[in-house]
């Protein structure tokens, strides 16, 4: 269930995909899995540019007005990574995970005063750091925050750089 539709932009590696006009958000549940060995050279290279600590260990593919990939794998400290990206290197997008203590003071400050039903109570245990954008010059940064809300909810809660939150489930 989408508690908020996303605003901007190629996003979100791990739950949620949201195409270059915003409006059309896809789930997990569309990616299907690949071996590594079906994914094109062009867009090995790319993701190896993009997260080259990274070791990969999966792969997954959907169309989603045109081919994507999303490779995943974890860094030299075990943390979770993964690379998002279309078949012909124009979209890219990573997720690294991060201590807290790499999020902006702002990002934070903003979570907390976001007055949005499905964040009361809500207590963050995991923060990405994704960085987007069309290929690989013009990137932006945002960061997420992913834990359950007083109701029991898995969430993820993503700010843009212009300062909007989105709010999505994750079960």
């Amino acid at each position: 269930m989408i508690l908020n539709r996303c605003r901007t932009g190629f996003a979100s590696a791990l739950s949620v995909v949201c195409l270059l006009n915003g409006s059309v958000v896809r789930a997990d549940d569309e990616w299907q899995k690949i071996d590594l060995a079906r994914v094109p050279p062009i867009v090995l290279k790319a993701v190896r540019k993009a997260a080259p600590t990274v070791k990969m260990v999966e792969a997954h593919t959907a169309d989603m007005a045109g081919v994507f990939y999303r490779l995943r794998g974890k860094d030299a400290q075990s943390r979770e990574a993964s690379v998002t990206v279309d078949s012909e290197v124009r979209e890219l997008t990573t997720e690294n995970e991060v201590a807290i203590s790499q999020v902006p003071k702002s990002d934070a400050e903003a979570l907390s005063a976001k007055q949005d039903e499905a964040l009361k109570g809500f207590k963050p245990t995991k923060f990405t750091k994704e960085v987007y954008g069309p290929g690989t010059e013009g990137m932006t940064t945002r960061y997420c925050f992913y834990g359950n809300n007083a109701r029991g909810q898995k969430l993820k809660a993503r700010f843009d750089p212009g300062g909007y939150v989105a709010v999505t489930n994750e079960d």
